[in-house]
């Protein structure tokens, strides 16, 4: 089962890739989870700012599916968790963050596909944190991308991506703004922000993911 957080959940929307990541993960999304606040922060209930926020209608369109059909994460209270959540309450992990990062925690069949490094960072200095076994279970939105291209044609998501330019500017880059990148190039660029973010985790973040 994969957690999404908000920024990757509304990127994968406006790239018009949900389905491909639920067949490269090989789960349905009834398996995914988003924060039940992301309803709000896509303003669902309003097609016109919806469209506006987002950029474009087909992006709304997979907005409302993944808010239909992905569940919502609700962690129990306990005096473990309230512990979890007050060693997370620190400067650069926000409260939503530090709720995803809590629920993957209390459950080793959940991974986590986030967006915010410099809340992987601030994870990585926290080191009653680190000592849990979660790092198999953190990607970063490149990492999903990797895996999307490893089981689809390159060109469906490179052109996918490379239409949206306003909404990644690392990826535009890496895909090609004014000329498409190769498959090699994109590769090689997507595994240089996940080794960056490596060393900057001092090696904390796993990567190549290696099943236990």
């Amino acid at each position: 089962m994969f957690i999404l957080d908000s920024d990757v959940a509304r990127k994968i929307c406006q790239y018009g890739i949900l389905d491909e990541l639920s067949k490269s993960t090989e789960m349905p999304l009834s398996n995914f989870f988003i924060l039940p606040q992301l309803r709000f922060q896509l303003k669902i209930n309003d097609s016109v700012k919806s469209i506006k926020l987002l950029g474009s209608e087909e992006a709304y369109n997979s907005a409302r599916k993944m808010i239909m059909e992905c569940r919502e994460i609700n962690i129990s209270s306990s005096d473990f968790t309230n512990k979890v959540l007050t060693t997370l309450n620190a400067p650069d992990i926000d409260s939503g963050e530090a709720t995803l990062f809590t629920a993957i925690i209390l459950d080793i069949n959940k991974k986590l596909i986030t967006g915010d490094k410099r809340a992987i960072k601030a994870l990585s200095s926290l080191i009653s944190i680190s000592s849990f076994d979660i790092w198999l279970r953190v990607l970063t939105l490149e990492e999903a991308i990797l895996t999307m291209l490893h089981s689809h044609p390159f060109d469906v998501i490179s052109n996918k991506i490379r239409c949206r330019n306003d909404v990644d500017t690392g990826l535009s880059i890496i895909f090609g703004r004014s000329v498409k990148n190769s498959k090699e190039s994109v590769i090689e660029g997507l595994i240089s922000n996940i080794n960056e973010l490596k060393r900057a985790t001092n090696h904390h973040y796993c990567f190549p993911k290696i099943s236990p």
